[in-house]
């Protein structure tokens, strides 16, 4: 690609500056990076953080000092894997870690998933654990009547009678969703 500026030389400087929200990228050859002060590999920033922070920075390092360090030695009693191990492969040691890291991946799970306590699906032990004995006699009669139903589907295919396979089919499906509960 050519040099967005001389339109002479291949570039080789892939500038991008975004300014009130808005963004404009430049391909530069060299030469005209430096011309226009914009040096490739050069990532000193112009703003001086300190400037922003001032006191603040100088008054209360010594206070964040050891909440710093706590970090960094946070480690789970467990697998001994600490937030930085965490931090590094996005993957815990074991279920324990969770436990160990909450203060820190609390506010990570909010961002990540919009809460940080699990609203997912009821694992199917769990369901039937709260399924009364009428209801449960019930979904078994209704599995036994769809193993039934079934086997008279691959009869009336055999005997090409497809249009009361297709009936069969929808009460199928029916007693299925009620199995489901919907």
């Amino acid at each position: 690609m050519l040099c967005d500026y001389c339109k002479k030389r291949e570039s080789s400087v892939r500038y991008t500056q975004v300014i009130n929200g808005i963004k404009r990228e430049m391909h530069l050859c060299e030469d005209c990076s430096r011309k226009l002060g914009i040096q490739a590999n050069n990532f000193s920033m112009p703003i001086d953080f300190t400037s922003f922070l001032g006191d603040f920075v100088e008054n209360y390092m010594d206070a964040l000092s050891p909440l710093l360090q706590e970090k960094k030695t946070l480690v789970c009693d467990k697998c001994n894997r600490s937030y930085e191990d965490f931090m590094e492969s996005g993957k815990f040691g074991c279920d324990h870690c969770y436990e160990v890291f909450e203060k820190q991946i609390s506010s990570l799970l909010k961002r990540l998933q919009g809460d940080n306590q699990y609203s997912g699906k009821v694992i199917q032990s769990q369901k039937k654990n709260t399924v009364s004995p009428k209801e449960q006699e019930k979904s078994e009669g209704n599995e036994e009547k769809i193993r039934t139903l079934k086997l008279k589907i691959k009869e009336c295919i055999r005997l090409e009678k497809y249009e009361e396979a297709a009936k069969i089919r929808d009460e199928i499906k029916d007693l299925e969703k009620l199995e489901k509960g919907e």
